[in-house]
Formats: C-alpha cells, sequence, structure tokens
C-alpha cells in the first residue's frame, strides 16, 4: 500500500549543481547556434547573391527574402547548437575534473545530465512549435 506522504514521482529541484551546469550550457548553446546560422546564411547568400544583386530589387525585398529564409536555418541549426553545447560544456566540466568532484561528493551522472535533457526537451517543443506555426507561414511568403 502507498503511503500518502510520499509522491509517485520524484520532483525535479534545481539546486547548485543543476544551475552551474545549465550555466556551463547556454553560452556554447548561443555560440553554436549562432554559428551554424552564420554558416547557412553565408551559403544562402553565395547561392543567390546573382538573383539577388542583379535584378535591382528594393532593400526591403531582399531584407524581407532574407527573414524568409532565415526560418529554415533555424530549424537545422538548433538541434546543432544543442549537440554542441552538451558536448563542450560536458567536456569542460570533465576537463576540470568536476565531474569527478560531483561523483565523490555523491552526485550520479544521471542527476549531472538531468538539468541539460530538460533544456533539451523544452527547447525541442518550442522548436516543434515554431516548425508547426512559422516555417509554414514564411514558405507561403
Amino acid at each position: 500500500m502507498l503511503n500518502n506522504k510520499q509522491p509517485l514521482i520524484i520532483p525535479f529541484k534545481m539546486n547548485q549543481i543543476s544551475k552551474y551546469i545549465l550555466r556551463a550550457t547556454i553560452a556554447p548553446f548561443l555560440f553554436g547556434t549562432g554559428v551554424v546560422v552564420f554558416l547557412f546564411f553565408m551559403q544562402f547568400l553565395m547561392k543567390s547573391l546573382d538573383k539577388i544583386i542583379g535584378k535591382g530589387l528594393d532593400n526591403e525585398v531582399i531584407f524581407l527574402l532574407i527573414i524568409y529564409n532565415l526560418a529554415w536555418m533555424v530549424i537545422l541549426a538548433v538541434p546543432l547548437g544543442v549537440l554542441f553545447a552538451s558536448l563542450l560544456s560536458f567536456g569542460t566540466l570533465s576537463s576540470y575534473s568536476e565531474i569527478t568532484v560531483i561523483k565523490a561528493s555523491g552526485g550520479s551522472l544521471y542527476r549531472m545530465m538531468l538539468p541539460v535533457f530538460i533544456a533539451a526537451v523544452i527547447v525541442s517543443y518550442l522548436l516543434f512549435l515554431y516548425n508547426s506555426e512559422v516555417v509554414p507561414e514564411t514558405n507561403h511568403q
């Protein structure tokens, strides 16, 4: 029989280690996503520069074309940014022996990965909403 005082699911509580790991992950995520978007943007410019410049289009039309094409770039760049951030943040933690310290003080590897996993689930849900709402509209335009 279950005791009513104990919850069935243990809620995730943000402790100092979880906040530290998330802070170590946010900057590489933004950097990695920005670099991949920049690379896709440069590829787009190189492929379509002759089509854009030679036609005598207004600056507003060129700007809208670039903004509309940024939609698919974000869809492809965010997963790569998440991969880059997780590899870089846990690699940095490992190189400074912080993972060893956390494990020696009683923490588990799964507990260290849980805040990053929850953040990745939230980002994937937001990306799903973005993909279902924004991308079809930009493709239509």
